[in-house]
């Protein structure tokens, strides 16, 4: 679900009408290059065959690269285009807003001619590091979220934080539904030898709940390693502090993993 790019799609009314539905970018990374692809779906809402649709897309803001599809997409059909020219997504740190559109002649309905997506280059936060969850484009364009249950995934939460009137939010994950869920931070730059974590908890409703830290060279959970375990059960904000070793200085990713026979309620992390 991409809400940037949600359109409404009806039934085709119009003899023309061309439209970008949806813009595919990089995934966030610390690795982007000055040479992207940037792709676009075409889709053809009108009752008429289209070819020929011009094309283009800015990053930013910027001055915009304008190309061709030259195929023909029947009514009704879609199609996927790659523009040739690269996107720069180089600039680290960096937040990169690409917008998309069409403007092929004669059509009649502009306003779905346009979408947009964003990606970020990303640069390991040194340490102390500090979380707070201010916003959901900082929790979205900085952590990850992986689970086997759509309806169970970690994700910012406006209405709930610790402490309560510092006007951020935190992260939360339903346990209502049996869930391996996974929450994986920003990449962190750590130096080897001792290192220490805190955070608050609290169990939504006073259910109890299980977390699990993870910490891996990689942001791929089967490449990490557990350092800590603890149970959730207050309804109250709880601290928890833990411990860890680094065996040597590099870029590492903590994660917090939570797994639920769907007995539970909601479990809540802030101010990591």
């Amino acid at each position: 679900y991409d809400s940037e790019n949600l359109q409404e799609v009806a039934t085709p009314y119009a003899d023309i009408d061309a439209q970008v539905s949806s813009v595919t970018l990089p995934a966030n990374s610390m690795d982007l290059t000055s040479s992207e692809y940037v792709t676009v779906q075409i889709a053809n809402r009108g009752t008429s065959a289209i070819t020929n649709v011009p094309l283009s897309y800015s990053v930013n803001d910027s001055s915009p690269v304008t190309e061709t599809y030259n195929g023909e997409i029947a009514a009704g059909s879609s199609a996927s285009f790659t523009f040739a020219t690269k996107a720069d997504f180089s600039a680290v740190p960096g937040t990169f807003k690409v917008k998309a559109w069409t403007s092929l002649p004669g059509d009649l309905i502009v306003g779905n001619d346009t979408a947009t997506a964003t990606t970020r280059h990303i640069a390991p936060a040194s340490l102390p590091f500090v979380e707070n969850f201010p916003s959901a484009n900082d929790f979205e364009g900085s952590w990850q979220s992986v689970s086997n249950n759509s309806n169970a995934k970690w994700g910012y939460n406006s209405w709930g934080s610790y402490p309560s009137d510092d006007g951020t939010g935190s992260v939360w994950c339903s346990t209502y539904t049996a869930c391996d869920s996974w929450l994986i931070s920003p990449p962190l730059s750590l130096s080897s030898g001792d290192n220490h974590i805190k955070f608050f908890t609290h169990s939504v409703e006073g259910t109890t709940e299980n977390i699990s830290l993870f910490l891996g060279q990689e942001a791929d959970t089967a490449e990490m390693s557990q350092i800590a375990q603890t149970t959730v059960s207050s309804g109250e904000w709880q601290l928890r502090v833990f411990n860890f070793n680094v065996a040597k200085p590099g870029v590492y990713y903590i994660a917090f993993r939570t797994q639920s026979d769907g007995s539970g309620f909601s479990v809540n992390i802030d101010s990591v």
